[in-house]
């Protein structure tokens, strides 16, 4: 018996129990409560490059989706394994043999104990005997203990592992297709349980070629005739290359004709083979996995280049096994099926994601419109609960990236408020709002950087009228731009659909002439031709060469579009758009410019009908092809097939969702921005001019003009052969420099300094690639004229004889006699053609010591009658200094009056008395400028001799 005091310890133990386990359920089911049924995003890592950047240039903006975690049933998947049995899979390997021997009857070809015996002939049961083997091996029907196992029977090992490992998985289903020479289903979709799929491997045999192709088409046709929401996927295996194809393009499971060398690979197999699988698979965006067994190099190669297709990677990818490519050389391949078979049951995966940007105002993507397509995020299975049948998967964060520019100068600039991330899950489009910032600085545009240097003297000495050469070193740098929307030419075909049953023509036309047309009319770079077709009716509106002579091109254009008629309305299933595509191949063959991209739109319905011989004139032209669905995204239907087979790209088809204001609004926006981003990068060009003041002081000669500008007529301009930028590579530009040569002219010019005017007026000005004028200062010369001399005399001073100045020289070098201790009068006559002079006096030291006071200087003229007249030059206007010894620097400035440019004649006059010495003396006097001199000579004789006469005293 119990007490009754265990009793009540017992109970409340039990409660204590009780209410810890509801606790404990409560925290359990608040913290599963926490986990979402449906997806969720935050946005982080926000950030802007390069900051600061300039006024129209390409902003990355980059960051990352992270996605939360979330709960929801197993996502429904529709897989097909396309097996290679062609005849190199009976090739053996390396390995030996691993496949479980067994009993086994080779009279009927079963390991059953009680299988039956019965053969039919002829409508009647006949029985046969046994013959049973022991140790069999049945993928090899040998007996040897030690024989190697071969490519096929790895094959099936590993294809019945994969299939297997999906046994009890839900919502999956697996089919098998297998190809050699031709493509056959042996097993349509059907539950990973399902017996017949093993048997079905069991089945396979290796013979024949190899037709990847045809497999493709197949796994193909059994996936599109699936479950439209499951998730789908193609595992293609091969052991060779591709040798056989065929050229049939429709989804189902007929036999067609078969081409190809059937021992090699040519160029037509493989352009046939990625055309499907980037049309079919690619454009489709199913799951890709592919298994190159024992490939030589060439056969890797093309195994990449299929693969690559199918996954709609960038040419310049190597793929590899993130990105589902996987090769072995030989033994087994089961441990690749089996982790294939792990990504694919642990996945979900979430397709068509795509970003909503709210920018602010003085920003917008380059691309035009709002919308950043993001692609698809995969989640992995973290967790499973087997009574609720829920999955809990995890996704990694998802890098993205978008450019846009700015438009305003300004700091902290915020970029965008909001980030809507929109996606599908299952079947119900929802979306994800984020408010989210990031900041940039957006500073003046002021490239490129064009300087001018002076290269020739800095300091010129010239005559008062001589020519002068300046040369300038004109240096663009290089700089680095993104531009995006920096095209050249472009010749575009628009091709329009009449006559639709949603109607809502202006709507079209709105949108083509606001967002199409009109917005290429400052650069004046695209020209454009108009096609339509209706019901068995098609009508070149306007060619590439309509309005060549117009004032107005784009306004001819809008007129051209305001006048287009919807007409009778057809269901476009029974419209053909051949005889336009064949419009739209002549105009851009006939009529485009030699430079322009060339580029065919297409507008329509989905169901439009066309001609495959045509696409494929057009396709093998490589023009570039964008389209406008005019209803929603389906890619089985024909506008999405003609855009592939136009040799369109998946990213330059659009659609408007049936909702017609879409059109105005973003779609045609994209239109625009696709065409230009196919547009070859154009040069930038740029005309700087050199300004130089210039005054009367000098004339244009050659290579600079006077300005004829009201109130700038003393300015010169230079105009600099144009600098052409050109594209080089990461968005850097290159432009050559040159040398320019200026002449000019003194203006009989005064003898002195002179400069070109205020270092404000000698500039360099050309604009900015935004168009905002940029100026820089240049480097002038200084340019002295020199003092011009002429006509120099020096001697013996006689006087004025005859209205002249009598003035004797010496002949030939010769001396003039003279006594010791006579004074002599000396006198030096020239012309000086500027307003000042300098010249240098240096008196022989046998002279006594002369003082400056004993120098007189004039200037020669005439009075009214003719006489000559001496103006002695005032103190204010000469300067006499003594240099030592009896040598002197005379200066003499503002020797004109009035400004006259005419000559002016100096006289200088001056005593010396020679020196009283025992023997004969040889006395010389110079008198020098700075382009001319002249000497006066003395000789005396000793005081024994016959003294000479003396000259008479003034």
């Amino acid at each position: 018996m119990i007490s009754k005091k265990k009793f009540k310890i017992i109970s409340i133990v039990t409660v204590l129990f009780v209410i810890t386990t509801l606790i404990s359920l409560n925290n359990i089911n608040a913290k599963a409560s926490n986990i979402a049924s449906k997806p969720n995003f935050t946005i982080t890592n926000l950030s802007a490059t390069p900051n600061p950047a300039k006024v129209g240039e390409d902003i990355l903006v980059s960051g990352k989706i992270v996605p939360e975690d979330f709960e929801t049933t197993s996502q429904p998947k529709e897989i097909v394994l396309v097996l290679d049995t062609s005849g190199s899979m009976k090739y053996e390997i390396e390995d030996i043999c691993t496949s479980e021997r067994v009993r086994y009857c080779t009279s009927h070809g079963s390991s059953e104990p009680n299988h039956s015996n019965i053969e039919w002939s002829w409508g009647f049961p006949i029985p046969t005997s046994h013959k049973w083997v022991e140790n069999y091996c049945v993928d090899h029907a040998t007996t040897s203990k030690n024989h190697n196992s071969t490519r096929i029977s790895e094959l099936k090992k590993a294809a019945k592992s994969f299939i297997e490992s999906m046994q009890g998985v839900p919502n999956l289903k697996i089919g098998i297709i297998k190809y050699a020479s031709d493509a056959t289903i042996v097993s349509d979709l059907k539950i990973a349980n399902d017996s017949s799929l093993i048997t079905a491997i069991n089945g396979l045999n290796a013979n024949g070629g190899t037709n990847i192709r045809e497999g493709l088409r197949k796994a193909t046709y059994l996936l599109n005739k699936g479950n439209s929401s499951a998730n789908k996927t193609v595992v293609l295996m091969t052991d060779g290359n591709p040798t056989y194809y065929s050229k049939y393009d429709k989804l189902d499971d007929t036999n067609p004709k078969i081409y190809g060398q059937g021992n090699s690979t040519d160029k037509d197999t493989m352009i046939y083979t990625l055309d499907l699988a980037k049309d079919q698979i690619g454009a489709r965006q199913y799951n890709a996995y592919s298994i190159g067994y024992g490939l030589d190099s060439s056969g890797s190669t093309y195994l990449k280049q299929i693969h690559s297709s199918m996954k709609n990677l960038a040419s310049d990818i190597d793929p590899n096994e993130g990105d589902g490519f996987f090769s072995k050389s030989d033994g087994s391949i089961t441990e690749i099926f089996n982790e294939i078979a792990e990504n694919i049951k642990n996945g979900y995966e979430l397709k068509e994601i795509s970003l909503d940007i709210d920018l602010n105002q003085s920003f917008n993507l380059n691309i035009g419109g709002n919308e950043v397509k993001v692609g698809n995020i995969i989640y992995n299975k973290i967790s499973e609960d087997t009574v609720t049948g829920k999955v809990r998967y995890h996704a990694e964060p998802v890098s993205f990236s978008f450019i846009v520019k700015g438009s305003q100068v300004g700091n902290l600039q915020s970029i965008l408020d909001r980030i809507d991330v929109n996606f599908l899950f299952e079947n119900e489009k929802l979306t994800v709002s984020s408010n989210v910032d990031v900041k940039v600085d957006i500073i003046s545009n002021e490239l490129p950087n064009i300087s001018a240097k002076l290269i020739s003297e800095n300091k010129l000495e010239i005559k008062k009228d001589e020519e002068i050469t300046l040369k300038y070193e004109i240096s663009p740098q290089d700089f680095v731009y993104n531009n995006s929307s920096n095209s050249g030419d472009i010749d575009v075909v628009v091709i329009v659909e009449l006559g639709r049953k949603q109607g809502n023509l202006d709507s079209l036309k709105n949108g083509i002439k606001n967002k199409l047309t009109d917005p290429f009319q400052n650069e004046k770079k695209a020209k454009f031709s108009l096609i339509t077709f209706n019901n068995n009716e098609t009508k070149k509106e306007a060619s590439l060469k309509s309005f060549e002579n117009s004032n107005n091109y784009y306004h001819d254009i809008r007129l051209t579009i305001d006048n287009l008629k919807e007409g009778s309305i057809f269901e476009s299933s029974t419209k053909d758009i051949s005889e336009s595509l064949n419009n739209a191949y002549e105009e851009l063959e006939r009529n485009s410019r030699p430079t322009a991209t060339k580029n065919i739109v297409i507008i329509s319905n989905n169901d439009i009908n066309y001609n495959k011989q045509v696409s494929d004139n057009i396709k093998n032209k490589g023009y570039n092809i964008v389209s406008l669905s005019l209803e929603t995204e389906n890619l089985n239907k024909n506008l999405y097939k003609l855009h592939s087979d136009l040799g369109g790209k998946s990213e330059g088809i659009f659609n408007i969702n049936n909702d017609y204001n879409n059109i105005n609004n973003s779609r045609m926006d994209l239109v625009r921005e696709k065409i230009v981003s196919y547009a070859a990068a154009k040069p930038y060009e740029f005309k700087p001019v050199i300004n130089l003041n210039i005054g009367s002081d000098f004339e244009p000669v050659s290579g600079i003009i006077r300005s004829t500008e009201s109130g700038k007529q003393n300015i010169g301009i230079v105009e600099i052969p144009t600098i052409v930028y050109n594209l080089t590579q990461n968005n850097n530009y290159h432009a050559e420099g040159n040398v320019i040569e200026i002449k000019l002219k003194a203006n009989n010019l005064a003898s002195g300094s002179y400069s070109f005017g205020r270092q404000a007026d000698n500039i360099m000005v050309y604009k900015s690639i935004l168009g905002n004028p940029i100026t820089t200062n240049i480097t002038t010369p200084t340019v002295t004229v020199k003092q011009e001399v002429k006509d120099l005399t020096h001697g013996l001073y006689n006087g004025i004889e005859n209205n002249l100045i009598n003035i004797q020289q010496g002949n030939d070098n010769s001396s003039f006699e003279m006594a010791q201790g006579s004074t002599v009068n000396f006198g030096s006559k020239f012309v000086v053609g500027g307003n000042s002079v300098d010249l240098n006096l240096n008196i022989d030291n046998k002279f006594n010591t002369v003082n400056k006071n004993d120098i007189k200087i004039y200037t020669v003229s005439k009075d009214s009658s003719g006489n000559i007249k001496l103006i002695e030059i005032p103190d204010i206007n000469k300067k006499i200094d003594s240099l030592g010894g009896n040598n002197f620097k005379l200066s003499i400035n503002n020797i004109k009056d009035n400004g006259l440019n005419n000559d002016t004649e100096i006289l200088v006059i001056y005593k010396a008395r020679i020196k009283e010495s025992s023997q004969s003396e040889t006395l010389t006097n110079s008198i020098v400028t700075s382009s001319l001199s002249k000497d006066v000579k003395i000789s005396t004789i000793s005081k024994s001799d016959e003294k000479p006469n003396l000259p008479d005293l003034f």
